[in-house]
């Protein structure tokens, strides 16, 4: 009986363990090399990374001059990317995987046109 006491706490540990690192490694922020736009270069201690909720990156500049704060894959807005702290780069590696997808100014125009001006919390 007890054998199958401990078994079963073992068990329920590593059911536990499994699941948070599911749940840790599914809230990782992706952090991407480079702007999708423009393909400036934006290392992970980058100040100049933007990003929107559905973690599109873009530069400063871009998302300054061409977009006005305006996602052109979703039409919400940008923050800051957070910097991830240099000890957790080891384990947690800015991502290899380069986005780059120029704007297309005519087809982002109309959604330019519907969002820009608009706080991205009223969108």
């Amino acid at each position: 009986m007890l054998c199958i006491m401990k078994l079963i706490k073992c068990v329920s540990l590593l059911i536990l363990l499994i699941f948070r690192y599911f749940i840790f490694q599914r809230a990782v922020l992706e952090i991407k090399p480079i702007c999708e736009n423009c393909g400036k270069a934006l290392p992970g201690n980058s100040s100049q990374a933007m990003i929107c909720t559905f973690e599109c990156t873009f530069c400063k500049d871009c998302v300054d001059n061409i977009l006005f704060n305006v996602c052109p894959n979703c039409g919400g807005g940008f923050e800051k990317r957070p910097l991830r702290p240099i000890h957790l780069l080891e384990k947690y590696p800015v991502s290899k995987t380069e986005y780059l997808k120029p704007v297309d100014k005519d087809k982002f125009q109309s959604m330019l046109d519907k969002y820009k001006g608009i706080d991205p919390d009223k969108r």
